[in-house]
């Protein structure tokens, strides 16, 4: 694909089909780990992870939004229509699949202070929950509140990082990838579970895929439009530290792979492949109710099979539609 000359817009790229193969990828690393079980066709899918796509679309898109938006006010309001009107329904839709199968015993008022905070994405599983299906009722929001924490940080991220020089952007982030990797290497050293997951979802565990996503917004025009045409080798570089890291083992191979490269990967790749837009995306609504959906299966103890895994695909598309409906009819109330 040539470089292209003129100003790049949002538009011009393929990035729906990134979020929804992100959305596929974590459904299916969920019934593997829920599960328990191997699949093979998981093994190719895992090479770009649902969750870097998700979190460098996120600083990408998140950051224009924000560039776009007439002042503050009109930014959040457009965050709270996309993202809140879904969740809540999907964590309703939660209490309720709890109480079908409490069998009379359930706590009302604790699952409704539960429901209150899940739908802020602050998510666990209280201890009436922890006997159902996997015993993390719906552990993918832990995602979405990481996610949370950098929209309450875009207002002053972008108004003093916008008009700083690259050398300026450049050593801020290796200084917040310093930061990430020092950071996930104490956690995993306290051998505290309830540390190492404090630290995962904290936006310090993940701020290199927020960053570069906004780094390569900000200079979209100049650096992103001149990486374009080297999308390929790009993929080359990353699919080789990738091999490297997955036979050696070797901790910075994983954070050069992931950390630096995938990122900048995703957004070259995303516009090297041309405009292919999705006229409906269902990837949010997939996001919010797949663990559910897997849960129900493990409670109920249906084996993963073709069938069963066919179902819970169908199930969560399913899902994602109505997720869509809800966030189109909340939209029709803005000005």
């Amino acid at each position: 694909m040539e470089q292209q000359s003129i100003a790049l817009k949002l538009s011009q790229n393929s990035f729906d089909y990134f979020r929804l193969f992100a959305a596929f990828q974590v459904m299916f690393g969920h019934m593997v780990s829920l599960y328990e079980i191997k699949l093979p066709f998981y093994i190719p899918l895992r090479f770009i992870g649902g969750v870097p796509i998700l979190f460098t679309l996120c600083g990408f898109l998140v950051t224009a939004s924000y560039a776009k938006s007439k002042n503050v006010g009109e930014y959040f309001k457009k965050r709270f229509f996309r993202i809140f009107p879904p969740l809540w329904f999907s964590v309703w839709i939660g209490f309720v699949i709890l109480l079908l199968f409490s069998n009379g015993e359930f706590p009302v008022g604790k699952a409704a202070v539960w429901t209150f905070l899940q739908g802020f994405a602050l998510q666990y599983t209280p201890g009436f929950a922890k006997e159902f299906g996997s015993g993390t009722f719906n552990g993918a929001l832990w995602a979405l509140f990481t996610e949370m924490q950098f929209y309450l940080l875009v207002p002053l991220f972008y108004r003093f990082m916008k008009n700083r020089k690259i050398k300026s952007w450049l050593v801020i982030g290796i200084v917040l990838i310093a930061v990430q990797i020092g950071g996930t290497e104490l956690a995993a050293a306290s051998h505290s579970r309830g540390l190492i997951l404090l630290w995962k979802r904290g936006i310090l565990a993940q701020s290199s895929f927020f960053y570069i996503g906004s780094f390569l917004y900000v200079f979209k025009d100049t650096v992103l439009n001149r990486l374009i045409k080297y999308a390929p080798w790009l993929f080359a570089g990353y699919t080789f530290l990738y091999i490297l890291w997955n036979i050696f083992d070797i901790a910075i191979l994983q954070m050069l792979a992931t950390d630096c490269l995938l990122p900048i990967l995703i957004l070259t790749l995303g516009y090297f492949l041309g405009q292919h837009r999705l006229r409906y995306d269902i990837s949010y609504g997939i996001y919010l109710y797949h663990v559910m959906i897997i849960n129900i299966f493990l409670e109920l103890q249906l084996a993963l099979n073709i069938g069963t895994i066919l179902l819970i695909v169908l199930l969560s598309c399913g899902c994602g539609v109505i997720s869509l409906l809800i966030d189109k009819g909340f939209r029709k109330i803005l000005p």
